[in-house]
């Protein structure tokens, strides 16, 4: 399971409805699903989603891959940065992963974190194994072999593509045992092969896509490979290389891969891999979202806008499992786990798996963390302050709900209109933001009179809407003479020689015995005959 990114943004619509197809990537389940009804027949009786599932989908997150022990969530912070983060299905404790470049997920519990934003560009690689959290990372660098990833294999092992000094390239098995790396190639592949990409493996199985044939009339292939003796055991051809596209699958009975044509839009294209007989599955648009996820001879499919339902690959038999999910991915033990909601368990997590009846049980494995709600708990704005009293500055004060949240304030003068905004931040990081304003607007002091203080407060995230919090606070200062704007500064007027009257703000700031003008204002001309 690889992910795709466009540095801290998120992606835009036709790469994401290419991830959704494929590896549950960053931008996939913005829209949250409409509420699903009851449980359609062609889910077992007794299969109930359980009530109390203990993984906890951290709010606001979005989803960045699943395994079949846990997941993978990304978050943006108010710097553009992502936080990964691993959480297990036990309902063990999550584990941060850091902001990572770019991850990918696989080889059972393992994941992958890159130095680029897209896996295929991924070269220094720290391979942690989710499995045991608390094992030592290990590290493999690609570079000095002139390679780039392709897919994770297992805790210590990735597949790689690596290029020789003519242009060529060759897939290789890369492993990393101690401080001593190895690799040996995979044979059986066309001596032009190029472009490579790999899906998740199975039973030290795994499904390689490629580029073939001339420059201007590239084909694309497709090659099963056992990983033990590096050699290719199937082959399929595929009218184009896919590179861009992540989503090769294959169980026993099938192997999948996603196409797309202007006239079809995204498709899956599976074959037989006993009879060879290919079939033709139409998900949607381009910018439907849809998503595919193959569980033995059953093709899981949808998107956020139609029910789940799952197509018999072999009797072509069709079942509703679901009225609607946001993605779906196979997890490489034979089951399907869907993000989606039901009236029964609401919005989580649902692992699709065969029942032994003939239908299918769905079992609920994660639910939302509880969303707790944005407020001000406190605020400590003072009604009045005297800035000759106070040193020139007054510190205010604000006390959220929340932790998680940036906090824009803005100090509005209620006569002239003069504003000043500034982001409070909570450096300890709890819920407590404070703002010292040093009594200045534009470089210059601040006005006497009514202000009034609006604090905006907001979560990194954007999962809940802002809120505000309005305060009023009165600015006074010592009477001083020659202050002509009321700002306790001291003003001098003075007439240039073609007769402009000028008024500048002195600040009464002296530096090495010097008062300079902080900001000059143009009263008027004609004052030449005074």
């Amino acid at each position: 399971m690889q992910h795709r990114t466009a540095g801290t943004a998120r992606l835009a619509t036709a790469v994401a409805t290419v991830l959704a197809v494929t590896s549950l990537g960053a931008g996939v389940l913005a829209t949250a699903p409409a509420a699903f009804a009851a449980m359609p027949a062609a889910v077992s009786a007794g299969s109930a989603a359980e009530a109390d599932s203990p993984a906890v989908l951290p709010e606001g997150a979005d989803l960045g891959g699943i395994s079949p022990s846990g997941f993978l969530t990304y978050s943006f912070e108010r710097d553009g940065s992502r936080k990964l983060l691993w959480t297990p299905f036990d309902g063990g404790a999550p584990t941060p992963l850091g902001e990572p470049e770019g991850w990918a997920l696989g080889g059972g519990d393992v994941v992958v974190l890159g130095d680029a934003g897209w896996t295929a560009r991924m070269t220094a690689l720290s391979l942690r194994n989710m499995a045991d959290p608390s094992a030592p990372a290990v590290d493999i660098d690609l570079g000095p072999l002139d390679g780039t990833y392709v897919t994770v294999l297992g805790p210590d092992s990735v597949l790689a593509q690596l290029r020789n000094g003519d242009g060529t390239t060759e897939l290789h098995v890369v492993t990393k045992a101690g401080a001593e790396t190895t690799h040996r190639k995979v044979e059986g592949l066309p001596a032009d092969a190029a472009d490579f990409f790999g899906s998740d493996v199975q039973d030290g199985t795994v499904l390689v896509g490629y580029a073939t044939g001339p420059a201007d009339a590239r084909t694309g292939g497709r090659a099963v490979v056992d990983v033990a003796t590096g050699t290719v055991s199937e082959t399929y051809a595929s009218a184009e290389g896919g590179y861009d596209f992540s989503g090769l699958q294959f169980s026993d009975s099938h192997v999948a891969w996603t196409d797309y044509d202007s006239a079809s839009g995204l498709y899956i294209t599976s074959v037989d891999r006993t009879t060879k007989e290919r079939k033709k599955t139409v998900l949607g648009a381009r910018d439907s979202e849809a998503y595919a996820a193959l569980m033995g001879s059953w093709l899981v499919h949808g998107d956020p806008t139609t029910a789940v339902k799952a197509l018999d690959l072999t009797t072509g038999e069709t079942r509703e499992l679901a009225p609607r999910a946001t993605a779906a991915a196979s997890v490489g033990d034979g089951t399907v786990v869907f993000q989606g909601e039901t009236a029964a368990d609401g919005k989580g997590l649902f692992r699709i798996a065969e029942a032994a009846d003939g239908g299918f049980s769905l079992t609920k494995v994660a639910s939302p963390a509880s969303a707790v709600p944005l407020t001000f708990e406190q605020t400590q704005v003072p009604e009045t302050v005297n800035l000759d009293e106070s040193g020139g500055s007054v510190t205010l004060n604000w006390t959220l709900s929340r932790s998680d949240a940036s906090v824009v304030v803005t100090l509005t003068h209620t006569v002239t209109g003069k504003e000043v905004t500034e982001v409070a931040y909570s450096p300890a990081e709890d819920g407590h933001f404070a703002f010292a304003w040093d009594g200045t607007i534009d470089g210059v002091d601040a006005p006497n009179g009514a202000y009034t203080v609006e604090a905006r407060a907001e979560l990194h995230n954007g999962a809940v809407e802002p809120v505000t919090r309005t305060s009023p606070v009165t600015v006074t200062r010592t009477a001083n003479p020659h202050d002509f704007t009321d700002n306790g500064s001291t003003d001098v007027l003075a007439r240039d020689a073609s007769g402009v009257l000028w008024r500048d703000d002195l600040r009464d700031r002296p530096v090495d015995g010097r008062v300079e003008s902080a900001q000059r204002a143009q009263i008027g001309a004609g004052w030449n005959t005074y």
